[in-house]
């Protein structure tokens, strides 16, 4: 082996002022943008999907709870009331108390649901006559 075959090593070839690795750097940093691009939408789709998935357990659970807890309020409240009302002795006038209070309260529902019916129906009319009333204003 002679000495010019041992020490010699091949130097890249440079055309001009240009580095030999410029070139190859910017085609991987590119290559390395849409990879990160890819990963990132691949990711939102991802967050998406999971989302989709949890939210309707979460939607399920939060109805069983405010269900759960309205059941057990109302029916504390009546049990309550009825086991103090079947406590107490008849033709009395707590007895006559409790009886004239729920016609009360029944009558107090059944007013405030025709009242509620009643501004519902006048609302939809009055929108409709804010639609006629605006159709019949615009120009032909």
């Amino acid at each position: 082996m002679s000495e010019d075959q041992g020490s010699h090593q091949e130097q890249p070839q440079v055309a001009g002022d240009q580095k030999p690795a410029e070139g190859d750097f910017l085609r991987k940093a590119a290559e390395a943008m849409v990879t990160a691009s890819d990963a990132i939408k691949s990711g939102a789709g991802d967050a998406k999907t999971a989302a989709a998935k949890v939210y309707p357990a979460t939607q399920r659970i939060f109805s069983k709870s405010v269900y759960a807890t309205c059941y057990y309020l109302s029916y504390g409240v009546v049990f309550s009331s009825l086991l103090v009302a079947g406590l107490v002795p008849k033709q009395t006038p707590i007895y006559f108390g409790f009886v004239d209070g729920a016609a009360a309260a029944n009558d107090s529902i059944k007013k405030m649901t025709s009242q509620r019916a009643a501004a519902k129906a006048n609302t939809q009319k009055a929108s409709l006559e804010v639609n006629g009333m605006s159709a019949a204003a615009a120009p032909a």
